[in-house]
């Protein structure tokens, strides 16, 4: 966790406007075919701004990257941006080629 806060508002059942605290996540991804790094970068939710709307961004936290598939052209990765107790979220594909090259988009 970092020291980012997210602040998502909701009302509860007495319809009270209620401001939760969240802290965001910074996820360091590093990728090594032995001694040699291929890739490595600290990565945060605004990466995404190009795949998710603003206004989602502003309340939402990077919740994880998993690891999809390795293979010989590179490793395969899904980001999840989500609203903090919420279902909703978006799923980002990242393929980080054997050249340590970082392509994105969104998953279909």
């Amino acid at each position: 966790p970092s020291t980012y806060k997210v602040v998502r508002s909701s009302y509860n059942d007495d319809g009270m406007l209620v401001e939760n605290v969240y802290y965001d996540n910074i996820i360091n991804v590093c990728i090594y075919k032995g001694a040699q790094r291929l890739f490595s970068a600290d990565v945060h939710k605004q990466d995404f701004r190009k795949y998710v709307p603003d206004s989602y961004l502003q309340q939402s936290v990077l919740s994880d990257i998993e690891i999809d598939g390795v293979a010989r052209e590179g490793v395969e990765m899904t980001a999840s941006v989500c609203v903090p107790d919420s279902p909703t979220s978006y799923k980002i594909k990242m393929f980080i080629s054997k050249d340590g090259k970082l392509t994105m988009k969104v998953q279909e």
